[in-house]
């Protein structure tokens, strides 16, 4: 059992017998009492706060907030003043002396016992005998994380997203250079970072790697109050001499061939294809709109979040003309088609899956072949 673990769950080894001399049987049986042990430490984890940057970091705001002594220039309070702190805190969580607290923490459970650990690291800030873990990178970005998701729906899917992408890219450079303190990364940790980057990446993604990594350390060094220079500053990202940001792309008389004959195979996939061409709209963009996000007097299309697509990022948000009056007729008429359709529903009939799929097939039958070409490269 994880030493971190043992007071939260109450034990300190767990023993399991697989009940079968049969190597197949036991492998699989192992794998199901592995997963579920995983997801046991997991939850322990979570219930009773076992991080403890996170729990010191939750007890410095808690002291904070209460002007009692905490790290902030811990040479301004006296022995008095400490003493008293600890008298303030032990009140306030309703316990009486330290004796007391020592014994709850042993009996009492584990949903009880995450909020002593609070009240016994609070104790130990104001005596003094427990100061704030360096910064090092994989700390800063628990922090930084934490910071950001006040006052969100940390459920919701963007936002986990956002998460999982942000602790893969700092994962990936502590792989490589190790969990150093933000002042200890060095000009050559970052360029060693960026050319591992360039060798898997495209510029657009590894620019926005190199971003984060840069602003991590800029908000550690505020958050820390530490003197150092960005060791990511001005790192410039190669873009190959026979790469480009818009890949392969159509040419005109490409789209026109494309469209000539998707016509004759399949009418929807034409439309999205047209649409996709005048207005420079992704794929996803497309298929997610709704009747009421298309205003034919007007000749535009609103691209916005809604119940059926998700746009990319925020800026995404627009309003696109058609310029193309084929398009803006294809598109009245399914409107009039699905007009006693609630007005959530779906204008285009593919979903962008589907569409992405039949675009491809429909490509191969037509004998219309671009290495590498995407739904995406009609923009």
């Amino acid at each position: 059992m994880p030493a971190a673990l043992r007071v939260a769950i109450g034990k300190t080894e767990i023993v399991k017998s697989f009940e079968s001399g049969d190597r197949g049987v036991v492998r699989l049986r192992h794998a199901e009492f592995h997963a579920s042990v995983e997801r046991w430490f997991s939850e322990a984890k979570t219930e009773a706060g076992v991080s403890g940057d996170l729990l010191f970091e939750a007890a410095v705001r808690s002291l904070r907030s209460r002007g009692l002594p905490n790290s902030d220039n811990p040479d301004a309070w006296t022995v008095d003043d400490r003493d008293t702190a600890v008298d303030i805190v032990l009140t306030d969580a309703g316990i009486g002396s330290l004796d007391e607290l020592e014994e709850a923490l042993e009996t009492t459970s584990s949903e009880e016992r995450a909020k002593l650990r609070q009240v016994s690291t609070e104790v130990a800030i104001v005596q003094g005998t427990l100061g704030r873990p360096r910064p090092k990178l994989s700390y800063c970005l628990r922090l930084l994380l934490e910071d950001k998701s006040r006052g969100r729906d940390v459920n919701r899917g963007d936002w986990l997203r956002y998460k999982r992408e942000r602790n893969r890219i700092v994962a990936e450079l502590v792989k490589m250079i190790g969990d150093k303190e933000a002042t200890a990364v060095t000009r050559t940790d970052a360029r060693s970072y960026l050319t591992k980057l360039e060798g898997e990446y495209a510029p657009g993604s590894v620019r926005k790697q190199v971003a984060f990594v840069k602003a991590l350390l800029e908000w550690s060094f505020t958050e820390f109050q530490l003197t150092a220079r960005n060791p990511f500053e001005k790192m410039t990202v190669v873009v190959p001499e026979d790469d480009s940001e818009l890949g392969v792309s159509f040419e005109y008389s490409e789209v026109g061939t494309l469209l000539a004959k998707v016509g004759t195979i399949n009418d929807e996939l034409q439309e999205i294809i047209r649409l996709l061409a005048c207005t420079g709209a992704r794929l996803g963009e497309i298929c997610g709109l709704e009747l009421q996000e298309i205003d034919t007097e007007k000749s535009t299309i609103s691209l916005r979040f809604n119940s059926i697509g998700r746009l990319k990022n925020k800026k995404s948000i627009r309003i696109v003309p058609v310029v193309d009056q084929q398009s803006m007729q294809a598109l009245r008429e399914r409107g009039h088609r699905i007009a006693s359709c609630k007005p959530a529903e779906a204008v285009r009939g593919l979903s962008r899956g589907s569409c992405g799929h039949e675009r491809s097939r429909t490509h191969r039958h037509i004998s219309i072949h671009l290495d590498g070409a995407r739904a995406h490269h009609h923009r």
